[in-house]
């Protein structure tokens, strides 16, 4: 059964084409990491050859076609399945890469991930109602993620490769999934979900009671797990820093799920001033959510990548930029740059704020507790050397506040989702009764 666009507008108004527009870009951003990780994947494993790229081309249109043709593909097997396929060629690739079966084995993984960029064309444009609006976004996406791929590459190198495809498929789930129960709704004939005043954010089960739910587990892990790693290191009989130092460890991969998290709360800001707008609130400000949403899947990509670190001593450190400031480790100033940014942004997003008191009370927490956190951790290390404890600061210290800074934004942006779901809630009963 196919969903017509009629039956799309009618059944679920809450999702239009305003909201499609970051699952259209990020379609297209993931697509192209994915299609450039295999092609970098086999230039340098395999060969730069011309068959290489024969290989990528072909396989990838073959995949993109058979995509637009299966119209019952469900999206998130698509992503799952493309990611999955990549991880699986490329295990084969690493194995044997002069092989007979690598090239059968990389052409087939390759037309697995683009079933996604034929399917996302039948998937949504329903909600776009025009081909050149989808066209344009997910074009953006891709040459957005093309720009990202040169430049993963050059600092980041082969680690890009193994995590990118996941880190892109991940995020791109998270925005696929509910807008795929939606149609599956409308398809079931919900009348619960056409008679819901808001009924985008129902079919997400977000709730009050969920977001005060989220709120208490959000402040029970970020302080429980700094304590279950210190306990853990006396257990170990180890120095309580040791659980801290470094980068890829538990609290770098903590720290990048909680900064999606607050990516997806921002998102979903965004949809919740989508719903108002259509019950008559104007909301004039909805468009920084989506830019919020975009900075902190940024922040969380640069956590588990380490972007600023790699920037500082391959680019800016060698080069002696940067290198004079005082106070300031040499070439360490791109963590200053991005506070910058925020601050810009921030000005935008008090005024949606505002409005809720205790989200603004706390991101100015939030603000201030992360702008000692980033002192710290620009400060030159023989200026730290100085202090107690030196490690102390630069590892526990830097690392549970920047979670707990972290906790301070996504309770903020849960107190305006809170708010504007209830909002919702009372127009939507006006208007029915």
């Amino acid at each position: 059964m196919r969903l017509s666009r009629a039956a799309w507008s009618v059944s679920l108004p809450g999702i239009s084409m305003g909201s499609t527009v970051l699952p259209a870009t990020l379609s297209g951003l993931h697509l192209a990491l994915l299609e450039f990780s295999y092609f970098y994947l086999l230039l340098l494993r395999v060969g730069s050859t011309s068959v290489t790229c024969l290989v990528v081309a072909l396989a990838w249109m073959t995949g993109a076609v058979a995509g637009l043709s299966w119209r019952r593909l469900n999206p998130a097997t698509a992503v799952i399945a493309g990611v999955l396929s990549y991880y699986g060629a490329g295990a084969a690739v690493l194995a044997q890469p002069a092989g007979v079966h690598v090239w059968p084995i990389a052409a087939a993984g390759i037309g697995i991930g683009g079933l996604l960029a034929g399917h996302v064309f039948v998937f949504l444009l329903p909600a776009m109602t025009r081909a050149d609006r989808l066209f344009f976004h997910t074009n953006n996406g891709f040459a957005l993620g093309i720009v990202a791929g040169f430049a993963g590459m050059a600092l980041l190198g082969e680690r890009f490769l193994f995590w990118i495809p996941l880190f892109s498929g991940m995020v791109l789930l998270a925005l696929l999934t509910p807008l795929e129960a939606a149609q599956r709704r409308a398809l079931a004939g919900d009348d619960a979900a056409v008679a819901s005043p808001h009924p985008d954010l129902a079919v997400r089960g977000v709730s009050t009671r969920s977001i005060r739910v989220l709120a208490v587990l959000a402040c029970a892990l970020n302080v429980l797990f700094p304590l279950a790693l210190l306990a853990y290191a006396g257990w170990r009989r180890e120095a309580p820093w040791t659980m801290f130092w470094g980068e890829g460890n538990a609290i770098t991969w903590f720290s990048a799920g909680q900064l999606l998290l607050i990516a997806a709360i921002a998102y979903l800001n965004n949809e919740a001033a989508v719903i108002l707008d259509g019950l008559g609130e104007a909301q004039p400000r909805r468009w920084i959510w989506l830019v919020m949403a975009l900075g902190f899947v940024f922040l969380a990509a640069d956590e588990l990548f380490q972007v600023h670190e790699a920037i500082r001593d391959d680019i800016l450190r060698p080069r002696g930029l940067f290198s004079g400031i005082p106070l300031v480790k040499p070439g360490d100033v791109t963590l200053l740059f991005y506070a910058g940014i925020g601050m810009a942004a921030a000005v935008f997003l008090v005024g949606e704020l505002h409005r809720h008191p205790p989200a603004l009370g706390l991101f100015v927490a939030a603000v201030a507790l992360t702008t000692c956190i980033l002192s710290v951790d620009a400060l030159d290390k023989d200026i730290i050397g100085q202090w107690p404890m030196p490690r102390f600061w630069t590892s526990v210290f830097e690392e549970v506040g920047e979670i707990w800074g972290q906790l301070l934004f996504l309770l903020s942006f849960l107190v305006v989702l809170g708010r504007r779901i209830e909002r919702a809630q009372r127009l939507g009963t006006a208007g029915g009764s």
